[in-house]
Order: C-alpha cells, then structure tokens, then sequence
C-alpha cells in the first residue's frame, strides 16, 4: 500500500514547478553534503567542475531548461525491461534522478564529480568503478562534448552496459564561427554525424531539429 501511494505521488513530480521546488528543498537541506571528486582522470578539467557548481546560484542547475526530457522520455518509452537499471551522468542535482523515477524508471541513480545526494555517486566516467554490464541504460546528457578523452568514455560506458543496452547522449550544438569560443568543451564533437562515427551501433531514436534556434540535439544508441 505505502509503494502505491509512494508511485503515485512522485509522479507529481513530473510537472516542472513541483520538481524544480522539490529538489531546491531536498539541497538546501543536504548541500552541507556536498563533496567533490578527488581523483579525476587527466581528460576531465577543473574548470568543469567549477563552471558547473556555478548553477547553484540560481535556478540553471536545476531542470536544465527541460533538455532532459529529450532523452529521459524516449528513454521510458524503448526500455525493454519493466525497471531497467538506469545511470544518469553528469546530472549536478537531483531533478534528473527524479524526473527518470516519476517517469517510471525507478532505479536511476546518478554519478558526477560532485554530489550532495545519496542519489548521486561520486566519480569518473572517464574511470567508473561500477562492474562490467551492471546497466540496462547509460545517459550522457551535455556531457560527453565537455570530456576530454571521449573515445576511452565510450568505451567505458560500453563496459558498463549490458550487451544491447541503450546509450542516451544529448548535447548542443555549437556554429562553426563559435566553436572555438567555448572555454569548458573538451573536445571537437558537434554533429550527430560525428557522434554516431565515435559510437557505432543502432540508432533507435534521434532529435535533430534543424532550426536555427533551438542548438540542442539527443540520440540513443542500442549498443
């Protein structure tokens, strides 16, 4: 009875203004938590890890401007398991562990450099401590652009994967005049062209509007 109730009331959670509330609540409450990963591998830069605590000041780490939901859904919707086991990387705060879990992927869970939650792990997905084939999905949402070794993370995100599991990457795409502009991107990656070379494997879902106006791109990978 008290899971029922649990499910149906996390999927409140669903609606934007009651997550964004929700998971400010949840940091305040446990920021003193809040710890930073101390042995990064030589691809990732201090300087990410700085730019994004920086969201923290405002509403920008929480909810991402609904970007997630480019991978979150269509991830529920191709999941061949009833709850696959789901790593969200890269997510800074909780509202994408909640947004998965009030989709109905309930066990999502996140890995980044810094965590306050217990939702979160500490770690490296350059060098992730997790065994061979524990995940049924793996999302990089707006974080694979920003590694420095992305070859060696694709390889690490295969290993971690179950044989067919699905591989979820968002990021934005960046014109050609401003490329060179960005200061956190770790590596050249733009194009869901470039991407799709790097990973092999089927794509099973891609957003890839062509409007100038909207730079954000996702595709899943059946791997």
């Amino acid at each position: 009875m008290l899971n029922k109730i649990a499910n149906r009331l996390i999927k409140f959670l669903l609606i934007p203004p009651i997550r964004l509330y929700f998971c400010k609540a949840r940091w305040r409450w446990l920021r003193k938590n809040l710890k930073v990963y101390d042995n990064p591998s030589a691809g990732v830069d201090e300087i990410v890890v700085k730019y994004n605590l920086t969201g923290f000041d405002s509403d920008a780490a929480f909810g991402c401007g609904g970007r997630m939901d480019l991978l979150l859904y269509p991830l529920k919707a191709l999941s061949f398991d009833s709850s696959p086991k789901v790593l969200i990387v890269g997510p800074r705060t909780e509202d994408d562990i909640f947004l998965a879990k009030a989709l109905g992927l309930n066990d999502s869970r996140g890995m980044d450099l810094f965590s306050y939650s217990p939702h979160i792990d500490l770690g490296d997905i350059h060098e992730p401590k997790y065994d061979d084939g524990k995940f049924d999905a793996v999302v990089l949402g707006w974080v694979l652009v920003y590694c420095g070794n992305p070859q060696k993370v694709i390889e690490q995100c295969r290993r971690i994967l179950k044989k067919g599991g699905l591989l979820a990457i968002g990021w934005e795409w960046v014109p050609e005049d401003q490329r060179k502009e960005s200061k956190i991107r770790g590596n050249p990656l733009n194009s869901i062209e470039e991407i799709s070379s790097l990973i092999g494997g089927s794509v099973v879902f891609m957003y890839d509007p062509v409007r100038t106006d909207n730079h954000y791109k996702a595709a899943i990978f059946q791997t």
